[in-house]
């Protein structure tokens, strides 16, 4: 068996595609040797569609993009074993799959089966290869964890359109939901209350300026508020003692804080409980060759891979 491999990483939720080449080493840890990321423009009507449309184009942008570094690397004599590019690995967020009747790994039919008959003849056409799919939710699981490990816990996964809740114990899934609301439900709030532009409403979640409060403070309260309709069955079945926020920063911190600040959210718990931000600063030390502003999740699925495809 080789004591090296390469596999091409593809990130896809409901506002983004992202790709990666993660070279993975026998007792290394793993190296992202390239990524990049396509954000879709923010529109106020998402239809699935569209952003399959959208997905189609990026994923053939962004292997075409991991295709040449790989080209570059098998050129010089050092690098060539990092360019052979042996698996290709997609991860996958809601709306191309439904947590609510599916298991850790595995896949609805209808949406995911529209997004994989898109993606494989890409992955083909470019890398010969057959891609692998799981969900984002997999790879989060697996590097997450509440404050003591015997303790239920809520991961909370925020993307762009729609956020998933997984409670989760040491025994595995307990329970799961979903909900409509996504980072990108903040930015078009405050583009709606304070009359900002994309770019400058991005800006107002993650500076905090105080001539925007009462907008921040409305898209915090709107989020809490879908988040604790969701997550209240689920803790009423299994009350959790912690709730873990991954979304990619800096938005994390910023829900994170929505939440704690909450009162509807707080009443959740039985006993007094911890609300966190998954941050890229607590993933980097194990990530060789990442980026100056790391992909949080591409980061978490090439920690994943390193494990589960290990060399």
């Amino acid at each position: 068996m080789s004591a090296h491999k390469t596999i091409a990483l593809v990130d896809i939720e409901n506002a983004s595609v992202g790709v990666a080449l993660a070279h993975l080493e026998h007792k290394q840890q793993p190296r992202i040797l390239a990524e990049k990321r396509v954000h879709f423009p923010v529109s106020f009507s998402v239809h699935s569609d569209g952003l399959l449309s959208q997905i189609e184009k990026s994923v053939q942008s962004g292997l075409v993009h991991l295709g040449e570094v790989a080209a570059r690397l098998r050129g010089k004599e050092k690098t060539a074993h990092m360019g052979v590019i042996s698996d290709t690995i997609v991860f996958v967020g809601n709306p191309w799959t439904d947590t609510h009747v599916m298991q850790p790994g595995k896949h609805s039919a209808g949406a995911h089966i529209a997004l994989t008959d898109k993606v494989r003849p890409i992955v083909a056409s470019i890398f010969d290869t057959r891609p692998t799919f799981h969900t984002f939710t997999t790879a989060a699981r697996f590097l997450t964890s509440g404050p003591k490990p015997e303790d239920a816990y809520l991961l909370c996964t925020i993307t762009g359109e729609v956020t998933e809740l997984t409670l989760l114990d040491n025994r595995g899934v307990l329970g799961t939901a979903t909900f409509p609301t996504g980072y990108r439900t903040s930015v078009r709030t405050l583009m709606t209350h304070a009359g900002l532009s994309s770019a400058e409403a991005h800006s107002a979640l993650r500076l905090q300026p105080s001539h925007m409060s009462d907008a921040t403070n409305a898209a915090s309260e709107h989020f809490a508020q879908a988040f604790y309709a969701a997550a209240q069955p689920l803790m009423q079945a299994a009350p959790a003692r912690s709730i873990v926020v991954v979304a990619q920063e800096p938005h994390g911190e910023w829900f994170a804080k929505a939440l704690a600040r909450s009162s509807q959210v707080s009443g959740l718990f039985t006993e007094p409980g911890v609300v966190s931000a998954a941050k890229a600063s607590h993933f980097t030390p194990y990530v060789a060759g990442h980026s100056p502003k790391p992909d949080l999740f591409l980061m978490l699925e090439a920690l994943f891979v390193d494990n589960r495809y290990s060399v």
